[in-house]
């Protein structure tokens, strides 16, 4: 059974704070220790940094050592989160995303989004804008199915109605399989934006503030398919999965310290190999 989000947040602020400072790669491994069922996917996010953005408000990022991140009890006040987390968060990610850990809030007076935890309380001044939903994003699907190849458009259907949490990803199977993956993509991009755009209205935002707002939201957002394939945090499958491996290998390399580095055991023959790319 996995542990509560807030028992986790727990966990990792005892370990920063007994730590007084510790390398990322350091906390990822005791954390790993204190929760054996840790990992981010479990709780809705791509990494331990975005976990620890969204749910441990009391750990913040102090400074890097080499090409690890070193985390450090927050001296920070809540608008400094606030600041933190939409520096460090895609705004078009979290409005696409039902189980993003965070929400965005439009400032009234401005039109200014700011990113900040499910969990808090909506800065002063803000309206708070929270993600489309899992049922809006099968009405967008619903909305697709006439493009559906002939013969298939009741299997899309029941696709889209059933009830378990994998349905996205057996819908993403089905439009890639037909060749339909990057209408889908346009398609969809387009639909969250007129939903985005909406909703936005619907807040009681002033025309040229909601307009201000849509394109901060919309300034990250592309209908990539690398994108669309990961907003529901579903595993790779197949040939995806070794691209997939590929990236998380590069991360976890990005966040070791030189010590671990040092340690790594890579075939001679790939290092030479890179080393040639490197100097051309």
């Amino acid at each position: 059974m996995n542990s509560d989000r807030s028992q986790v947040a727990d966990v990792v602020r005892r370990i920063v704070e007994s730590s007084g400072e510790i390398l990322g790669s350091r906390l990822a491994l005791a954390l790993k220790d204190a929760v054996p069922d840790w990992s981010a996917e479990t709780y809705g996010v791509r990494s331990l940094r975005e976990f620890i953005l969204a749910h441990v408000p009391s750990v913040v990022v102090a400074g890097r050592s080499g090409m690890d991140v070193v985390y450090g009890p927050s001296a920070s006040t809540p608008t400094d989160e606030v600041a933190r987390a939409s520096a460090d968060v895609d705004r078009w990610r979290v409005w696409v995303s039902p189980n993003s850990p965070f929400t965005l809030a439009v400032k009234a007076s401005d039109g200014g989004v700011v990113v900040h935890s499910r969990s808090s309380a909506t800065p002063d001044d803000h309206v708070r804008l929270d993600p489309a939903t899992t049922d809006e994003h099968r009405s967008i699907a619903r909305d697709f199915l006439d493009r559906a190849p002939a013969g298939r458009g009741g299997t899309w259907s029941a696709i889209i109605d059933a009830s378990d949490a994998s349905w996205w990803q057996r819908w993403l199977d089905e439009v890639r399989a037909a060749g339909l993956l990057s209408d889908w993509n346009s398609f969809r991009h387009q639909a969250l934006k007129s939903k985005l755009t909406s909703r936005l209205h619907d807040l009681g935002l002033e025309p040229s503030l909601a307009e201000t707002a849509l394109a901060a939201i919309c300034a990250g957002g592309s209908p990539r398919a690398k994108k669309a394939d990961h907003q529901f945090r579903s595993s790779p499958r197949g040939a995806d999965a070794t691209s997939v491996a590929r990236r998380v290998a590069v991360r976890v390399v990005e966040q070791m310290g030189e010590q671990e580095i040092r340690e790594l055991r890579l075939p001679l023959g790939l290092v030479l190999d890179a080393l040639k790319n490197i100097k051309a």
